[in-house]
C-alpha cells in the first residue's frame, strides 16, 4: 500500500506502493507522450547512447496497449544508469504530459524516512538499536516486550506491531496529526515479540517518522524535505502538498472485479512516513540514479556509503541475500542483486527497481491500483534489454501477457453444488467500511472468507464465537478480526486489525422485498408512460416480432411473474396478466437451459420476459436518478421491450421452492451484481449455476443484475409497446 502487502510468492512481504515512473527532465534523452485515456496509442519515445531508439519502438507501443487493455489513464515506464535516463515512455490523459503529472509514491516513502533517521544515526543523534522508548514512552503498546522495541526492528518490519495503527490507518480518510497517530498504537497489542518475525508494518514507520521529528527538532515532513529530498535534487517532491499539487495528481481510478473503474479517493494518510511522498516521475527517476552512485561520496543518496549499505542489508539476522533491508526489499535476480519495492494506493500503483551491480534502475507507475503484474513485466522487458544492448547482444522479445483461451469445445459443467453455510456464520456475512475500502465477509467451504482492500483474500481462523485470526502470509497476519453485535443481537460492525468496520446496509431490512419510493404518484406516472410513444428509430429492426408464450411450451417452466403482483420494487402490479414471451429462438434457447437444469434436479422460474415499452418508460420515471443503472433508458429502448431478455431464479425441480441467491429479485443493492464477492458458497452457487446454463445456450447476464439474461442478437428485433392482452396466448 503505498501501503500494502504483496503477496507474491517470489516476493513475499514485499510492500506495495504508489506509482513513481521518470518520464521527464534529468540528464539524457527522454521523451513522454500524450493519448486519451479512452483510445491510448503510442508516441515517440527517446533513447540514449548506447541504446539505438529503434530497439525500443515495441516497448512504447506495448506500454499503449497495456494501458489500453487495462483501462490505465496515466501509465509509464523509465529506465534510468547512473547518471542518464536511457528510456522513457508513457500514456497520459488528454491534454496533459507525463512529465507534468505528480504521482503518490507510497511505500516507495519508506526509503526515504529510513534515509532521514541514518542520517541522524551518523550525526550521533540516535542509534539504530536503542530501544525507541526513549522517544515514544508513551506511543507503544501496554506490554512490557514493547520498551525493547528499536529503530533497526521498526524499520525492517520486524518491531512485532500491528499492521495499522487505531488512528490514521490507511481507511481513515479524516487522518489525524502524526504524533496522534503514532499515540494510538498504545491502545495496541504485540502480535509478535520484538526481533523474531518480519510483518509488515505501516505503523512501525510512522513510528519512525515521529522518532526523526522529535530527535530532529522539527516536523518530519519538513526535516525529510529539506534534509533528505532537496539534497537529492527532489525540489519538486514532499510529504505534505503545497498549493496547487493535488490539482498535478495523476488521475487514478480503483477496481474490482465486480464493478466498473471509479475515480480514487486521494487523501492524505495519517501514516505519513510510511506512504505520504508526491513527487514528479523526472524527481523520482533522480531518486533512482543517485541510489545507484552510492553514498553521499560519491553524489549518490545523501547518506555515507557505509550507511547505504547498511540500508541494503537484509536486517532479519540470517545473513541471507533476501529480505528487508530498510525501506527496500533485497534479493537477487538473473544472476545479479536486485533492491526493489512494489505496492498500491487508493489508484496508484508503483514500482521501483535497482540492480546496483550494473548500474540500472527502472520506475514504473501507473494510474491504476493493483496492477503490479503488469509493472513487473514491463519493468524486467526494459532491464533485460538494457542488459543484452550493453553487452551486444539482440534484444530479446518483450513477454506477452498471460492470455485466457476463450473457446471451449462444449458447454461448461454446471458447478457442483456446495452445502449450505454453518448456521453461526450466516449473522456475519455482508458488507463492512468505506466506501472507498470496502471489506466483504462471506463463506466457502464452510469457512469463513474475507476480501480486504477490493483485492486480497484470507480465511481467518475462529478462535471463539465472533473471533478470527488472519493467517501468516496474509495482509494481517496474526491480527485479528473481531465482529461486535448490537443489543438485538445483530451484527453492527466489525474491528479489523483494530479499525473499526461499520456494517454496511446495504440489504432490505428484516428480509423485506426491496422497494423504492417512487418520484410522483404511480397512477399520474402510468397515465403519462401509457400516453408517450417510443422513438420512431426503435420501432423497425431486420428481424419481425415473433413472441413466443412460454406457458404454451410444456418445457415444465414456472413462473412466479412479479409485476402482475405488489411484489415488486413499486409495491404495485404494472401487468394486466402474469404472462411472459419472447421471441421464438429465445424461447428455445431457454427450454434448452431449462433441459439441462432439469437433468441436474434443477430448474427455471421466470419473473418477467417481454415487457411493453410503455412499463419501461414507467420504470425509469419513477425510480430516482440513483438508482438509473437498474432501470433502462426508454430512449435507448430495454432488451425487454424488445422481447429478448428474460429475468430468471433457480429452484428445485422436485418442489419448485426458491433457492437463494446473493440478494433478492429485482434488489436495488450491490448484492445484485451478477459478480459482488460476498454471500454464502451455495448463493454464489445459484447464482453461478444460473449464468453458465444460461450463457450455454446464447444468453449473456446483465452487468447490474444477476437474474437478467439478454438474447444474443437482440439487436435484430424491434421495441414493441404491445399490451400483453393483444399478444397470442399459444406460439
Amino acid at each position: 500500500m503505498g501501503l500494502r502487502l504483496r503477496r507474491d510468492r517470489d516476493r513475499i512481504g514485499v510492500a506495495c506502493a504508489t506509482l513513481l515512473l521518470a518520464l521527464g527532465g534529468g540528464s539524457g534523452g527522454c521523451a513522454s507522450w500524450i493519448v486519451a485515456p479512452s483510445a491510448p496509442a503510442p508516441a515517440t519515445a527517446t533513447a540514449t547512447a548506447p541504446l539505438p531508439p529503434d530497439a525500443w519502438d515495441d516497448l512504447a507501443a506495448a506500454l499503449a496497449a497495456d494501458a489500453a487493455a487495462a483501462g490505465i489513464p496515466a501509465l509509464a515506464l523509465t529506465l534510468v544508469d547512473r547518471d542518464t535516463i536511457l528510456w522513457s515512455g508513457g500514456v497520459a490523459p488528454a491534454g496533459t504530459r507525463v512529465a507534468e503529472l505528480r504521482f503518490r509514491a507510497g511505500s516507495v516513502s519508506k526509503v526515504f524516512t529510513d534515509l532521514a533517521v541514518l542520517q541522524l544515526v551518523e550525526r550521533g543523534v540516535l542509534t539504530l538499536d536503542e530501544p525507541v522508548a526513549r522517544w515514544l514512552p508513551d506511543a507503544l503498546p501496554a506490554d512490557p516486550r514493547a520498551a525493547a522495541i528499536t529503530l533497526r526492528q521498526l524499520m525492517a518490519h520486524r518491531s512485532g506491531l500491528v499492521r495499522e495503527p487505531p488512528r490514521g490507518s490507511y481507511f481513515d480518510a479524516t487522518p489525524p496529526a502524526l504524533a496522534e497517530c503514532v499515540a494510538s498504537l498504545a491502545d495496541t497489542a504485540l502480535i509478535d515479540p520484538p526481533g523474531t518475525r518480519t510483518k509488515y508494518s505501516n505503523a512501525g514507520i510512522s513510528a519512525v517518522g515521529r522518532v526523526v521529528e522529535l530527535a530532529g527538532g522539527e516536523p518530519f515532513a519538513q526535516a525529510v524535505e529539506r534534509r533528505v529530498l532537496q539534497p537529492m535534487g527532489l525540489l519538486e517532491s514532499r510529504f505534505e502538498r503545497r498549493e496547487g499539487d493535488r490539482e498535478r495528481l495523476a488521475p487514478g481510478v480503483l477496481w474490482a472485479d465486480h464493478l466498473p473503474p471509479w475515480p480514487a479517493p486521494d487523501f492524505p494518510f495519517g501514516i505519513g512516513p510510511a506512504g505520504n511522498l508526491e513527487a514528479p516521475i523526472a524527481d523520482l527517476a533522480r531518486a533512482a540514479q543517485c541510489f545507484l552512485r552510492g553514498g553521499s561520496e560519491h553524489g549518490g543518496v545523501p547518506i555515507r556509503a557505509e550507511s547505504l549499505a547498511e540500508l541494503t542489508t537484509v536486517q532479519d539476522g540470517s545473513g541471507g541475500a533476501r529480505g528487508f533491508g530498510f525501506g527496500l526489499w533485497i534479493d537477487e535476480w538473473e544472476g545479479t542483486r536486485r533492491w526493489n519495492h512494489d505496492g498500491a494506493v487508493y489508484g496508484a500503483s508503483t514500482l521501483l527497481v535497482l540492480l546496483p551491480d550494473v548500474g540500472l534502475g527502472v520506475v514504473a507507475t501507473a494510474a491504476k491500483d493493483c496492477v503490479q503484474r503488469l509493472l513487473w513485466r514491463r519493468a524486467n522487458d526494459a532491464l533485460r534489454r538494457a542488459r543484452a544492448l550493453r553487452e551486444g547482444r539482440p534484444p530479446p522479445a518483450l513477454t506477452a501477457p498471460t492470455a485466457t483461451d476463450a473457446t471451449v469445445a462444449a458447454p461448461p459443467a454446471l458447478p457442483p453444488r456446495p452445502a449450505p453455510p454453518p448456521a453461526e456464520l450466516t449473522p456475519l456475512l455482508g458488507e463492512y467500511g468505506p466506501d472507498h475500502a470496502i471489506l466483504y465477509v462471506r463463506e466457502a467451504d464452510g469457512a469463513l472468507e474475507t476480501q480486504v482492500e477490493w483485492h486480497f483474500t484470507d480465511r481467518p481462523r475462529r478462535l471463539a464465537a465472533d473471533r478470527f485470526v488472519f493467517p501468516d502470509g496474509s495482509l494481517y497476519e496474526r491480527e485479528e478480526l473481531c465482529f461486535v453485535r448490537g443489543a438485538d443481537g445483530r451484527v453492527t460492525g466489525a474491528f479489523m486489525a483494530g479499525i473499526w468496520f461499520a456494517r454496511r446496509a446495504i440489504e432490505p431490512p428484516d428480509g423485506a422485498p426491496f422497494r423504492i419510493t417512487p418520484t410522483a404518484p404511480l397512477a399520474e406516472l402510468e397515465l403519462a408512460a401509457r400516453l408517450a410513444k417510443p422513438p420512431a428509430a426503435l420501432l423497425s429492426a431486420p428481424r419481425a416480432a415473433d413472441l413466443v408464450d412460454l406457458a404454451a411450451l410444456g418445457a415444465g417452466l414456472r413462473f412466479d411473474i412479479r409485476y402482475a403482483t405488489a411484489d415488486n420494487f413499486l409495491g404495485a402490479p404494472v401487468y394486466a396478466q402474469p404472462r411472459a414471451f419472447l421471441q421464438r429462438p429465445a424461447a428455445q434457447a431457454l427450454v434448452r437451459a431449462q433441459a439441462r437444469l432439469a437433468a441436474a434436479g434443477l430448474g427455471l422460474i421466470v419473473h418477467d420476459a417481454y415487457r411493453p415499452w410503455h412499463v419501461t418508460r414507467l420504470f425509469h420515471a419513477a425510480t430516482p436518478p440513483q438508482h438509473h443503472a437498474m432501470v433502462a433508458d426508454p430512449l435507448q429502448g430495454s432488451r425487454h421491450n424488445r422481447g429478448c431478455a428474460v429475468d430468471v431464479s433457480l429452484c428445485d425441480a422436485a418442489t419448485g421452492l426458491l433457492l437463494a441467491a446473493p440478494s433478492g429479485y429485482d434488489e436495488f443493492s450491490p448484492r445484485a451484481n451478477p459478480r459482488w464477492p460476498g454471500g454464502s458458497a451455495h448463493e454464489r452457487w445459484v447464482r453461478e449455476t444460473l449464468r453458465v446454463a444460461l450463457e450455454a445456450v446464447g444468453f449473456t447476464v446483465h452487468p447490474h443484475e444477476w437474474w437478467h439474461f439478454d438474447f444474443v442478437g437482440w439487436q435484430e428485433w424491434p421495441v414493441l409497446n404491445l399490451a400483453f392482452e393483444e399478444l397470442p396466448a399459444a406460439g
